[in-house]
């Protein structure tokens, strides 16, 4: 007779809580996390177990805790992947607001920067919009506008384009955000695209 699948992941949850020589013990059992009445029964403590939590969704899937301090109970427990249980450690870092926690850790992941700076920017006391932003804040800002506007004051303080073009007259243009450009840096872009196109050819 075929072992359950679930016989393995039962039993490892009964290790880390009652087995003290148990190399996990002292983070679970040794904290006063145990096992509920209905998983503990003899016999039929284990058909309890499966009739509860039902099959993994995928082999990655662990046997996770929603509450880190709870139990093994019905109510308290989920299948979840190691995502799911990195963001729920109790390592896991949160930030308010308006009323509102949010783990650094999905923010970082849903916004594409790292969980330090999502740290970092909120306990500098940034606004929500400011902490998950992807550009680079400088100090003495307060807002992402403030960035843009200086670095629209730079552009038009220049008086000659990076290769020493007068930006003036008939040699200044203008893009559609209205940041100006070197009519002859952009022909001659153009030129040696151009001249790509026809060595490839």
């Amino acid at each position: 007779m075929s072992k359950h699948p679930l016989s393995d992941t039962y039993r490892s949850m009964l290790g880390r809580c009652y087995y003290k020589p148990g190399p996990s013990y002292k983070n679970y059992g040794g904290k006063g996390v145990y096992v509920c009445d209905r998983w503990r029964v003899k016999r039929v403590g284990f058909r309890a177990f499966i009739a509860d939590m039902g099959p993994k969704p995928t082999p990655q899937h662990t046997l996770d805790r929603i509450d880190r301090d709870g139990p093994y109970s019905p109510e308290n427990c989920r299948w979840a992947t190691r995502r799911d249980q990195m963001l729920n450690t109790s390592r896991t870092v949160t930030v308010e607001f308006d009323g509102v926690l949010y783990k650094t850790a999905e923010l970082a992941e849903k916004y594409g920067i790292s969980q330090s700076l999502v740290a970092s920017r909120a306990k500098a006391g940034l606004t929500f919009e400011q902490v998950i932003s992807r550009h680079h804040l400088e100090p003495g800002y307060v807002h992402m506008a403030a960035i843009i506007a200086k670095s629209a004051a730079m552009n038009w303080a220049r008086t000659h384009c990076g290769r020493g073009h007068e930006l003036a007259g008939d040699n200044l243009a203008f893009r559609s955000n209205g940041q100006r450009v070197c009519r002859k840096c952009v022909a001659m872009a153009q030129h040696r695209y151009r001249e790509r196109l026809r060595s490839k050819g």
